[in-house]
Order: structure tokens, then C-alpha cells, then sequence
């Protein structure tokens, strides 16, 4: 029993919500299963850490019930009751941190009554408490806005009869719903269009954009009132960047994040922030130098006021630490760089997180040419879960061979290297894996010219590097290239 969801529930109660959960089972009104009761008890004996040998199915049905015969449907029974009993517990934890929402729907259910005196009250309760949250980046201030209306056009629909003339209780209520809905549901959707943009640089996404294209096509050649609201209008020009690369959308919303970081929530920021670094490092990809310090200064500034986390992230995004470290190593902020891990390096996911600082830290030796410390750090590194990191590590490997001229081992990695990008290909956009690719193309000819003695076609290799973009590690192959001409030179 102790590897069941049940389990797994219980066990991310904190104190006051497992008290509050024997409450709510033992309440007739939720629940008159009296087994359940008896199972939740003698669960909550082993709270916090459910790991005792006596959750085994068979020993707590004796010990509760105290019968020798084992019934495995009933037991099933029961903790299917009590799961259910625990999913609505949840749902009911849920519901109090939207206290706006409840008390519309208790408005909405006093409206279904027609108890019009206590609505009336409740009703002017809730606007006053709807618009306390408009300035607080709370983003279901309009969808609760939308819920309000409708609830106000439902009780002027049955209160007209009321009335004499049967005019309805506000005539205006349907454009005011309609505008409530829209605000909510063109920044939603934006919202989640700027993200499968920024995605489909990474991975592959499936998406339909005909709607959102409408929808931005509407926003921007039209006179609406909605591209004033503030989220939705960022939410607008970050589509657009990712869509369409234009740099004036990039320094609109920089402006935005720097001075008017305040008016906007936490995950906007967050998201903001990695939009705005995605840009940055497109142009860096493109030839344009000057956006990589654009792209530190954005870094430092979500460090400094804290957004470089979503509310709902336990951890410090493990690519987004190497991006912000590797960023810093490329500028030579080498002591900055040790700063920054020894600050943050404890948030980083306990499951990758040794592996992202090592990694990190090699780079950085990697960078004040100690390549034997860089593959000492690098052979420490023992398992790997995640696929970027494995990929990124492999590279680093590759160059760190190159630079100690271990030719047998680069042949051998090399190898292994095109192998696993054949393997895991699904696991990357086409433009990804097809950074990667290249950078296996240009290193294996980088070899030819190192250590299989080709003589020439250097200055091919060169021109190539130097206007082929789709490609990772491209600063130091172009630097070794270079490297090898002013040899053939000189010979």
C-alpha cells in the first residue's frame, strides 16, 4: 500500500491539512464510510514519512479490522474511498485561495434562488473585492470580471418581471461581457502562443497559428481598447518578436521589464525575461556581439529583483543556469561566474544539480585554457538524466580532446556523438538537432586538417563558419579554424 497514489497525497499535507483532512473524513457530510475513517487513522499514524513495513495491504486490513481473512476487493474499496475523499479535500484547498470565485458562485447560486436581498449584498461585496485585485497582476481579474457581468445580465433577466416597463436591469451588460471575456481570453491565448514560439526553437511543437495570427492581425489594425491593457500587450509584442524578429519589439518590452518591472506579475517577468534572452542569443547566433551583453545585463537584472523563477518552481531552471553562466563566461566575468554559482547553486534540482555546477565550473576552466582540470571535472561527472545536458557535456568533451590533442579520443567520441543524436533526434527542433549536427560536421573537419593531414580547403571550412549560424560551439570552431590557416601560413 505504501507505493499507492493514496500515499503519495498524504504525504504532501503539511501539519494543519493533515488535522484538517481526519476532520474532513470523519465529517458525515463528506463522508459515512466508516472503514475509511479506520484506514485514515491508522494511516496517519506513520505521517510524515509512510516507509513502515506495517503499510503492507494485509497487515493494516488485520490490524483495522481485526479479521485473519484478507479481503483484497474490500481493501481496494476503501482506499478508493479514501483517495476520492483526499482528491476532494484538495479540490476544497483549492477553492479557499480563490475567495473571489467562491463568493461568486455563491452569488451565482443565490441568483438560481431568487434570493434577491442577500445577492444585492453579496453582489456589491464581490465588485469591490474584483477591482482591489485589478493592479495586482492577478491574471484572472477579467475572467472574474466576465463571470460578474454575465452574473448581473442572468439576475436582470428574471428581475425585469419586476419591473413595470419590463426594462432590463442594466441594457449595457452584453458589451461589457463580451469586452471581459476578450481581455481574458486574447491574453491567455497569446500568452500561450509566445510560448510555442519560443519552444519550437527547442523542440518540436504541433500548433495551429491561423487563430492567433487573426488575433493579432485584429489587435493591431484595429481601434479596440484592448492592446491599452498592459499584460496583454506585452504578451502581443513578445508573439511578434518570436514571430518575426523586428528589434523594435525587443526594446519595447525591454523598456518595459526595466522600468515598469513593478506593475507586472512574477511568471510575466519570468517569461518576459526569457523572451527577451531568446532574442538576444538569436542575434548573438546571427553575428551581432553587442546582444550578448544585452542578454547578461537582462540576466542580472532578473537576479537582482528576483523574477529568474516562476511562482511555481521549486528549483532554479537548470538550462537557465548554464545559459546565464555561460553568457558570463563568454564576456570573461569569470569571478562574477564563481559568485553566481556559490549563491544559487543550492536551488538548482537535487537530481541534476551537481551535474549542471560541475559542468558550469569545467566551462569555466575550459575558458582560462586549464583543459586538464576541465577533463578531470568532466570524467567526475558519472550519470546524466537529462538529454541537453548530455548533449552539451559531449561537446565539451569533444573540444577539451582537441585542445589536448588526444586524436584517438576524439575519433572514438566523435562517433558515439553522431550516434546518440541519431538516437534521440526526437528529442530536439529541426533547428536544434540540426545545430548539433553541424557542430559534428566542422569539428570532424577541424580533425582532418589537426591530425588526418589534409592540406587544404581551410579557408572553404573559414568562409563557411563564418556564415553557416544554425550551428552550437561555432565561436571556438571558427577560432580553431583560424588557428590552422595561420599555421598552413606559416609553413
Amino acid at each position: 500500500m505504501y507505493k499507492f497514489t493514496l500515499i503519495n497525497t498524504l504525504k504532501s499535507f503539511n501539519l494543519k491539512e493533515i488535522r484538517e483532512f481526519g476532520d474532513f473524513v470523519r465529517s458525515p457530510f463528506f463522508n459515512k464510510n466508516q472503514a475509511a475513517v479506520k484506514l485514515f487513522d491508522y494511516l496517519r499514524k506513520y505521517y510524515p514519512d509512510f516507509n513502515s513495513g506495517k503499510l503492507r495491504k494485509e497487515i493494516a486490513y488485520k490490524e483495522m479490522f481485526g479479521k485473519s481473512d484478507y479481503s483484497e476487493s474490500f481493501m481496494k474499496t476503501i482506499i478508493h474511498i479514501l483517495s476520492n475523499l483526499a482528491d476532494e479535500f484538495l479540490f476544497h484547498l483549492n477553492y479557499r485561495k480563490k475567495p473571489i470565485l467562491e463568493k461568486l458562485m455563491i452569488c451565482e447560486e443565490l441568483n438560481s434562488r431568487k434570493l434577491e436581498r442577500r445577492l444585492l449584498k453579496l453582489i456589491r461585496e464581490t465588485e469591490a473585492e474584483i477591482e482591489e485585485i485589478k493592479d495586482t497582476h492577478e491574471i484572472r481579474y477579467h475572467y472574474y470580471k466576465y463571470r460578474f457581468y454575465k452574473l448581473r445580465f442572468d439576475y436582470g433577466e428574471w428581475i425585469k418581471f419586476k419591473n413595470k416597463n419590463l426594462i432590463d436591469f442594466e441594457p449595457d451588460l452584453l458589451q461589457q461581457i463580451t469586452d471581459s471575456l476578450s481581455f481574458y481570453y486574447f491574453e491567455q491565448l497569446l500568452s500561450g502562443y509566445r510560448s510555442v514560439a519560443a519552444w519550437r526553437d527547442i523542440v518540436p511543437v504541433k500548433f495551429n497559428d491561423e487563430l492567433a495570427n487573426n488575433i493579432i492581425h485584429y489587435l493591431l489594425n484595429s481601434e479596440n481598447d484592448f492592446i491599452k491593457n498592459t499584460n496583454l500587450r506585452i504578451h502581443l509584442f513578445e508573439s511578434l518578436l518570436l514571430k518575426e524578429g523586428a528589434v523594435e519589439f525587443f526594446y519595447k518590452l525591454k523598456e518595459v521589464l526595466f522600468s515598469e518591472s513593478e506593475k507586472i506579475s512574477q511568471d510575466d517577468k519570468f517569461s518576459l525575461m526569457s523572451v527577451l534572452n531568446q532574442y538576444c542569443s538569436k542575434k548573438g547566433t546571427h553575428g551581432v556581439s553587442s546582444f550578448l551583453q544585452e542578454r547578461f545585463q537582462i540576466y542580472k537584472q532578473a537576479l537582482g529583483k528576483n523574477f529568474y523563477k516562476l511562482k511555481s518552481h521549486l528549483y532554479f531552471d537548470q538550462i537557465l543556469f548554464g545559459n546565464i553562466a555561460q553568457t558570463a563566461i563568454i564576456l570573461k566575468e569569470f569571478d562574477w561566474v564563481e559568485n553566481f554559482i556559490n549563491k544559487y547553486g543550492s536551488e538548482l534540482p537535487p537530481d541534476n544539480g551537481g551535474i549542471v555546477i560541475t559542468y558550469i565550473k569545467a566551462r569555466l576552466q575550459f575558458a582560462k585554457s586549464e583543459f586538464k582540470k576541465t577533463l578531470e571535472m568532466l570524467t567526475s561527472i558519472k550519470s546524466i538524466i537529462h538529454i541537453p545536458y548530455k548533449t552539451v557535456i559531449r561537446n565539451l568533451m569533444l573540444m577539451v580532446y582537441y585542445e589536448l590533442s588526444y586524436f584517438e579520443q576524439c575519433e572514438y567520441l566523435l562517433a558515439s556523438c553522431k550516434k546518440f543524436l541519431v538516437t534521440n533526434k526526437n528529442n530536439f527542433s529541426r533547428d536544434g538537432i540540426k545545430k548539433y549536427e553541424n557542430f559534428l560536421k566542422y569539428y570532424s573537419k577541424l580533425l582532418n586538417f589537426k591530425f588526418r593531414g589534409k592540406k587544404d580547403g581551410i579557408e572553404n571550412v573559414i568562409v563557411q563558419l563564418q556564415t553557416d549560424i544554425i550551428i552550437v560551439e561555432r565561436r571556438w570552431l571558427l577560432e580553431k579554424a583560424l588557428a590552422i590557416e595561420k599555421e598552413k601560413t606559416k609553413l
